[in-house]
């Protein structure tokens, strides 16, 4: 019932994480001045294909780092008893009795509960403690960095893509975590009741038993570390990206005006003629010699006409010469 309940609880804080991406991958947009993202430009499938990428990658993180935590903290155990005298002789009465303290002796009992406090707790405190902070700066890094990197090396348009896909694979990777491994989680519970398997009864201890364990070895990490942390990576990616986006468009606009400015006028040559000017040139020029010919026809007769009007006034100043000539000669 417990996990069945988180899972919903879950669920609902997947959705607010969801919902909250949403409103700052708007805003971004808002600050970086972009209208509409083109998933067919390499660019943007790239960036989207990144984004979908990173919660898998994000979760392997996560969940290798519990495995090293609790690696860590089974062998401070194991330490513990083997150089602690109390605990070490309170395991063996717990082996000899198979684990049911309701069988032992009276010695026994005793051996076994003079190992009450004397485990170091805080040794496994302190593994706990510090594996939570130093295994979580990679994941963190990853959030910050990648869309740094990917603003400024690919541009506004390319960090938009890698929200996009990291929105909609994290949401989805973490609604999957969290169900899956409550159900792992219930699997191994419901053989504490017993479960019935083809017909037969099968408890702790046994080997549908240790499957199931084993599983829960996956699903704790899913539903309480992975699933949950995924929904500070969808909302942490988005506010970085809101962060940088001033810068983006300011860059953006930079190349743009750097883009628009235009070199000197240089004269252009005469464009060269059309088809339809080089199938009229030739025509021109074939009758041209035509054109000189009756111009040549044309020239003696302007010549002509031009001597008339010359020898014409002198013709009349010359007749009254003439007449008087022939007067004084009569």
């Amino acid at each position: 019932m417990g996990n069945t309940t988180a899972a919903i609880g879950k669920g609902f804080a997947i959705a607010s994480a969801a919902l909250t991406a949403l409103a700052l991958f708007a805003a971004f947009m808002q600050q970086a001045k972009i209208d509409t993202i083109n998933i067919a430009h390499p660019q943007v499938m790239a960036g989207l294909l990144v984004g979908g990428m990173l919660p898998f990658v994000f979760s392997a993180l996560a969940m290798n780092a519990v495995g090293r935590a609790a690696m860590s903290m089974i062998q401070e155990v194991r330490r513990q008893f083997s150089s602690i005298p109390e605990l070490k002789a309170a395991l063996e009465v717990m082996r000899k009795y198979n684990s049911d303290m309701s069988k032992a002796s009276p010695e026994d009992l005793a051996t076994f509960e003079a190992a009450s406090g004397k485990a170091e707790y805080s040794k496994c405190v302190e593994i706990s403690t510090q594996a939570s902070i130093k295994e979580m700066v990679a994941p963190g890094l990853l959030a910050i960095i990648v869309p740094v990197a990917v603003g400024f090396l690919g541009g506004a348009e390319m960090l938009g893509g890698l929200l996009a896909g990291v929105t909609t694979s994290g949401v989805l990777m973490a609604i999957f975590q969290a169900n899956a491994g409550g159900a792992w989680d219930n699997a191994k519970k419901m053989f504490e009741e017993g479960v019935d398997i083809n017909g037969q009864k099968y408890y702790k201890g046994s080997d549908p038993h240790k499957a199931a364990v084993v599983g829960d070895t996956v699903g704790d990490p899913f539903k309480d570390t992975s699933g949950p942390s995924l929904n500070i990576l969808l909302k942490l990616m988005s506010v970085v990206a809101l962060v940088i986006a001033p810068t983006l468009a300011s860059q953006s606009s930079d190349k743009d005006e750097t883009s628009q400015l235009q070199l000197p006028a240089i004269e252009q040559p005469a464009s060269l003629p059309t088809a339809t000017e080089a199938e009229v040139l030739p025509a021109a020029a074939l009758s041209l010699p035509a054109a000189e010919e009756e111009a040549a026809d044309d020239r003696p007769a302007v010549t002509s006409s031009a001597e008339a009007l010359v020898s014409t006034p002198t013709q009349l100043a010359a007749a009254p010469l003439a007449s008087r000539q022939d007067g004084s000669l009569e």
